[in-house]
């Protein structure tokens, strides 16, 4: 797995690099580099071990929009409800609980032919996504749960 960046954890990621073959860290790159180096990746993931609110459960970052557009699979932790369905509904990748032993299994039981077929998909998908299709998702979601809302 590799992080790139910077953040509350990277203490706790660089000494994760020092002591496993598995795990990498690379400081912060440019905007410009970025997907260069998201292209070289397996697979994006988006996990996070508890509900965190509504935020979380209809995010859509813009880190996953790059997955996509990189052409990766996703991961994504069931607590984010919103990016759950895309990926269920649109075969981008998986959906996992909250638990990280879920997470590692799957990730451990992933084959390399699998992932290949799921780009497909997910490429096919990358040339449909844009902000304008989900700014309509976003408002009849966000009307359907505040009163007195009425789209524009």
């Amino acid at each position: 797995i590799v992080f790139i960046g910077y953040g509350a954890g990277v203490d706790k990621v660089t000494k994760s690099d020092k002591e496993n073959c598995n795990i990498h860290f690379h400081p912060a790159v440019s905007s410009k580099r970025l997907m260069s180096y998201t292209r070289c990746a397996s697979v994006g993931i988006f996990f996070v071990e508890e509900n965190k609110g509504l935020s979380y459960k209809y995010s859509f970052p813009n880190k996953f929009a790059e997955y996509i557009l990189a052409g990766l699979p996703v991961i994504v932790s069931s607590h984010f409800e919103y990016l759950g369905e895309i990926v269920i509904n649109n075969k981008l990748g998986w959906v996992v609980g909250g638990d990280t032993n879920i997470l590692l299994a799957l990730i451990n039981s992933l084959k390399p032919e699998v992932v290949e077929k799921v780009k497909i998909d997910v490429n096919l998908y990358s040339d449909s996504i844009s902000y304008l299709e989900e700014e309509k998702v976003y408002l009849k979601i966000f009307s359907s749960h505040v009163w007195n809302f009425r789209l524009l």
